[in-house]
């Protein structure tokens, strides 16, 4: 049985523990920014937030990988989706538009190659490091739309996993799905709409951001290991935490711009729970938990990440 535990809602009977701190900065990546909004934060592990800022024809950041000195980051943008390498320092070195790229989302470094969900176009990037060169490969054959909704891919096992809302329906959920690149084969379906698949040695953790609820997927088959009041996208996996990111409640739908129905919740609190944007820092042994409000700083996290200590702190 699920009980709430502040924010939480796991398997374990509720206890009081100390709030747990971030062992180390986080880099965040904000979508579907407003003009005058950052794109990235740096939060700092005593909670400083140092916002990082492109230039206005990008409309947010969305999949990011953080590299020995630099960090690429996928570009929405009112134009083209483009492909950006920044330095230590976040400072723009490179941006490339590979033809094809639409609504860029998730994007991974799995050694030999980058690949870039193109979310537009159901498809995903294979981009070579150097971003030099780069190949489109289209895993369902309504190729060139936005039929499944691919949203973000990690590596897992030596297979390139990806994971993709499911066709639209005319009433109810979509049927989200954990899908194999390298042969279509599912991981792991049923959910409504899953976000941040991410490998921690033999397991898959993927959230359902609707219940804000996240699984584990292995060998012995599936479980709920924690669930938090809010939109959840933006997973990051240490030894110590589980730091699950919140986004606002959309107002209005990004596609078809039709306002959203408000979520029926029992208590004001939930209410405005959900209407805010942050990070909660969950501690994997006691079940402790902090939040970190960003709200401040804009309304919907799509990643984030451990940071290592040689960056720097980002400019304003």
């Amino acid at each position: 049985m699920f009980e709430f535990i502040g924010g939480f809602r796991t398997a374990r009977q509720p206890q009081p523990h100390p709030s747990p701190r971030l062992n180390q900065a986080c880099l965040i990546s904000l979508c579907n920014t407003l003009p005058g909004q950052p794109h990235m934060l740096v939060v700092a592990a005593d909670g400083t937030v140092t916002p990082i800022t492109f230039d206005g024809r990008v409309t947010g950041a969305t999949g990011f990988v953080v590299g020995a000195g630099h960090v690429t980051v996928a570009i929405q943008s009112n134009r083209r989706s483009a492909i950006a390498r920044l330095d230590s320092s976040f400072r723009t070195r490179r941006i490339v538009y590979p033809k094809g790229l639409s609504d860029t989302h998730g994007l991974i470094d799995a050694g030999y190659a980058l690949y870039a969900v193109s979310t537009g176009t159901d498809g995903v990037l294979r981009l070579w490091p150097d971003l030099n060169r780069y190949e489109m490969l289209q895993p369902f054959p309504t190729a060139g739309e936005d039929a499944h909704h691919i949203n973000d891919i990690c590596r897992h096992r030596g297979d390139i996993v990806f994971s993709m809302f499911g066709a639209r329906r005319r009433y109810g959920l979509r049927n989200g799905t954990l899908m194999s690149l390298n042969d279509g084969s599912p991981y792991f379906d049923g959910l409504s709409d899953p976000h941040s698949v991410t490998s921690d040695g033999d397991s898959l953790y993927v959230l359902e951001s609707m219940t804000g609820t996240l699984y584990r997927i292995g060998d012995d088959g599936f479980e709920k290991v924690l669930s938090v009041l809010g939109y959840a996208r933006g997973l990051c996996i240490t030894s110590d935490h589980f730091i699950i990111g919140i986004s606002a409640q959309r107002g209005k739908s990004r596609l078809s711009a039709v306002r959203r129905k408000e979520r029926l919740l029992p208590d004001p609190d939930m209410a405005s729970q959900v209407s805010g944007c942050g990070l909660y820092v969950c501690d994997r042994a006691n079940g402790g938990y902090s939040f970190i409000d960003l709200t401040a700083y804009g309304s919907e996290i799509y990643q984030l990440a451990a940071l290592p200590a040689q960056f720097a702190r980002g400019a304003a």
